[in-house]
């Protein structure tokens, strides 16, 4: 199984009369970077919160909000001292305008710090919240497993397509050499006429061209590379740095077999080969 850095998970859900809405999401992060956005009564939690997420993801950047709505009208009381202050601010105000005046007592209700209301009580739920936040972990997983078998798919079909390339760059190297072949003879036949007498000139040019356009063992490298990279894939499991590692060398060999391009064709391999690579390189980072 492979699973990407990227992935979403929301859940609401009631613990005695308090309701709790908490969102987490990740995405590609070399290292592991836990944020976590929550109301000042859940700080405490926020060591418990770390435990519970670390013990099933290992890399990205994640992003954990908590939100929570406490139901329980019995814990509101009537701030009187607050209500006295603004009572006596009224009558200041009546002073300059007579007309103004508060319409309801829902308005009252309003006015900051005119109600004490007791917070959750976060030692009561704790133990049920956590497990939530467990769970809630689970979720993201599993979304992050989704995303990383659409990854999978995508990496091993341009894999297939550096495998096809390799192949083909493979079958046209005999054609690429014997043309050179040719071309050497003619131009050696317009300088010096008689190519027979000048063999020995004649082989060591071509020996020279073959020695430098010899890309055997960048091709058998970079299909060496891609079968890792596939056995890596089928093997799933924290892979990303590995593959990571796999696609730096596949570009090592694209870049060889490159810059020892002899013909149009092989120069057009090449060029297909360092585009997928990097293609390859940019969906790897999303992976674990």
């Amino acid at each position: 199984m492979i699973y990407s850095m990227t992935g979403y998970a929301n859940k609401v859900f009631q613990i005695g009369t308090t309701t709790l809405q908490v969102d987490i999401r990740s995405v590609n992060q070399r290292f592991l970077d836990l944020t976590i956005k929550c109301p000042e009564e859940f700080k405490a939690l926020e060591h418990d919160i770390r435990e519970k997420i670390t013990a099933i993801v290992s890399r990205g950047k994640i992003d954990l909000r908590i939100h929570y709505n406490e139901h329980d009208t019995d814990k509101a009381q009537l701030n009187i001292d607050a209500l006295k202050h603004y009572i006596g601010l009224t009558e200041q105000i009546k002073e300059f305008l007579p007309q103004a005046n508060l319409e309801n007592i829902n308005q009252i209700l309003t006015l900051p710090g005119i109600l004490n209301v007791k917070t959750v009580d976060i030692e009561s739920i704790k133990g049920s919240f956590l497990t939530q936040i467990s769970t809630l972990t689970s979720e993201l997983q599993e979304s992050q497993l989704i995303e990383g078998y659409k990854l999978a798919d995508i990496l091993l079909d341009k894999v297939n397509h550096i495998e096809k390339i390799v192949q083909s760059a493979s079958n046209i190297i005999p054609t690429v050499k014997e043309a050179y072949k040719n071309r050497l003879k003619q131009k050696l036949l317009d300088v010096l006429a008689d190519v027979e007498n000048n063999e020995q000139r004649f082989s060591q040019e071509f020996a020279y061209f073959c020695q430098k356009i010899d890309v055997e063992e960048e091709l058998s490298r970079l299909g060496a590379h891609t079968k890792a990279f596939r056995d890596l894939l089928i093997k799933g499991g924290a892979i990303g740095k590995k593959l990571d590692f796999m696609t730096q060398e596949m570009h090592r060999e694209a870049n060889t077999f490159g810059s020892k391009s002899a013909a149009l064709e092989t120069t057009t391999h090449a060029i297909e080969l360092k585009v997928l690579i990097e293609q390859i390189k940019e969906q790897v980072q999303n992976i674990m």
